[in-house]
């Protein structure tokens, strides 16, 4: 029996670019998609504005936190309510995409550049 002893040579640039390219294509679908699903599925923060009680108490739990922590704990405190959010949930998976399959794409380039010189 023969025994086919061929390294594989290893994938050429067109080739490899274009997988970046597809990669590129698929991480900006899917990103895009996941990021309209947690738009539409997650629930919407609920609005307590007309209830005094809780107006009040809000107010009290800020002051608390600005005595405690000063300004950089409000900050902190609205980041991490904002993060909580279904919209800035869905921003953040968008962009996250859209870097990554910028990046795909910034690199495919770079290697079909490469094949031209």
């Amino acid at each position: 029996m023969k025994a086919n002893h061929n390294t594989p040579s290893p994938p050429s640039s067109s080739r490899q670019s274009a997988r970046l390219r597809a990669a590129g294509i698929i991480v900006l679908a899917l990103g895009l998609a996941g990021a309209a699903l947690v738009y539409c599925m997650g629930t919407p923060a609920e609005d307590y504005s007309d209830d005094p009680f809780t107006a009040q108490a809000y107010k009290k739990e800020l002051r608390d936190t600005e005595v405690n922590f000063g300004k950089t704990g409000l900050i902190v405190n609205d980041l991490w309510a904002d993060l909580g959010r279904p919209s800035t949930q869905a921003v953040l998976i968008s962009a996250s995409a859209i870097l990554a399959a910028a990046g795909c794409f910034y690199f495919a380039r770079l290697l079909d550049q490469d094949l031209t010189k």
